[in-house]
């Protein structure tokens, strides 16, 4: 989802219920959602989504201008997310908000995260000063990079969140090829996290 032109586009409200997406952007640098200058999205959700093998961030808000510098809201809640950020040339952020003044903050809930990062590393969440960030009942594979190779500043979101102590692919069946089945029942988030329609 791409709106630009600097022309004051504005769309309320953009919503991914369970959806699945993959394979974006290795052609270009766009991230799953894009928006920049003038032209903006008020309120962002994903819910229930599968999100996998894709080059540059979840959401991408540019501000070259303070021309329009403020949203409602970027919500992601029970997705499962993997092979993100895998740009070979930079870190990309998961979220990258730049200025932007969130007026409902930044939200993940009940989330995992599996392998993220190229040759450079991925990174977390970048947000204006005074920008909320909750991040609750989320988890995070070993293979999850968010702290670039190259650190000029991390916004790495690993604190907020529960470490699993192995790699996504002992956590799922076969997530290069889109099965996000769990198969380690042992898994505390199991049932509760992530994008459910994985749950057997």
């Amino acid at each position: 989802m791409r709106i630009q032109a600097s022309t004051s586009q504005v769309i309320d409200t953009l919503a991914f219920n369970g959806c699945t997406i993959y394979d974006v952007g290795f052609s270009s640098t766009y991230a799953i959602v894009n928006s920049n200058s003038a032209d903006y999205i008020n309120n962002i959700y994903f819910n229930y989504c599968t999100i996998y093998n894709f080059k540059g961030s979840l959401v991408l808000r540019t501000v070259a201008a303070p021309v329009v510098a403020t949203m409602g809201t970027i919500s992601v809640t029970n997705c499962t997310i993997n092979q993100g950020m895998q740009d070979a040339g930079t870190a990309r952020y998961l979220i990258d908000a730049n200025n932007t003044t969130i007026t409902n903050g930044i939200t993940i809930r009940n989330t995992i995260f599996g392998s993220a990062g190229a040759a450079m590393g991925a990174n977390g969440v970048r947000r204006a000063t005074g920008v909320d960030l909750s991040i609750t009942g989320s988890y995070f594979t070993t293979d999850y990079v968010d702290d670039p190779v190259n650190v000029v500043t991390s916004y790495s979101i690993k604190n907020f969140m529960t470490a699993y102590p192995v790699a996504s692919t002992t956590l799922w069946n076969d997530p290069i090829l889109g099965n996000f089945t769990i198969k380690d029942y042992t898994f505390a988030g199991k049932g509760v996290a992530g994008d459910l329609r994985w749950v057997k």
